[in-house]
């Protein structure tokens, strides 16, 4: 019962996650919706990291933190200025790691693949390109500049929206190493690129390979039980 809780935990926030991203772009336009944005984003996060972690002092600093961030998103929409995106980004950061290594930790110990494991998989790789979007947003927002986005001024709620558009498209196509037109300009926003490149390159070739392969071995398995099980009834 536990497992199929979990699978479905894992289905809704996936498919929330993907709804999020074809939808977040249009929210994002009008500043009182910003805080429905960050609903649909951090309660399925929320949800996901809690079913997955069974430590319980673990779920109640999550919780702590997803709130923390939840009411950090309500100051960043109606108190926009250089300060609140700070802190916000800073949680935000925080809220991403804690859900990521919530997610990564279990698919490690994992021995039995199933449609549930592969949407925790999926959700951890979006979490990760989430992760470095907002590292990514922190980093401007310290060192103006840092990218070569169209943004001016990251104060300006009609930049704000296109500037975290722009950063996480750039993280996903670093992730997945397909380029793009957003170029780091400094020393330390080139070393952060380099990070998630060789981060997402580990993922791929560790986590998700070694899913394959467990899917793999249990296919094998079930080959070779239907022989025996032929010759059981004969």
């Amino acid at each position: 019962m536990k497992t199929d809780i979990k699978s479905l935990v894992n289905h809704f926030a996936l498919i929330m996650l993907i709804l999020l991203y074809f939808i977040a772009p249009t929210l994002a336009a009008h500043r009182s919706l910003w805080i429905v944005i960050g609903i649909l984003l951090w309660v399925p996060l929320g949800l996901l990291a809690m079913i997955n972690w069974e430590s319980r002092r673990i779920r109640a600093a999550m919780l702590f933190l997803i709130s923390l961030t939840l009411l950090s998103d309500i100051g960043f929409a109606y108190f926009l200025n250089e300060s609140w995106q700070m802190i916000h980004r800073i949680l935000a950061i925080l809220t991403f790691t804690m859900v990521f290594i919530a997610l990564i930790v279990p698919l490690s110990r994992t021995r039995k693949v199933t449609w549930g494991t592969i949407s925790a998989t999926v959700c951890a790789y979006i979490t990760l390109a989430a992760l470095w979007s907002s590292i990514y947003m922190f980093a401007e927002l310290h060192t103006p500049g840092s990218f070569t986005t169209m943004i001016h001024d990251p104060t300006n709620p009609a930049e704000v929206a296109p500037l975290m558009n722009q950063m996480f498209y750039f993280s996903v196509v670093t992730i997945a190493t397909a380029g793009g037109n957003i170029i780091p300009t400094n020393n330390f926003s080139r070393m952060l690129v380099s990070i998630e490149v060789i981060m997402g390159q580990l993922f791929v070739a560790v986590t998700i390979a070694r899913i394959v392969a467990l899917q793999v071995c249990s296919i094998q398995e079930k080959e070779e039980e239907k022989p025996k099980k032929k010759k059981g009834k004969s």
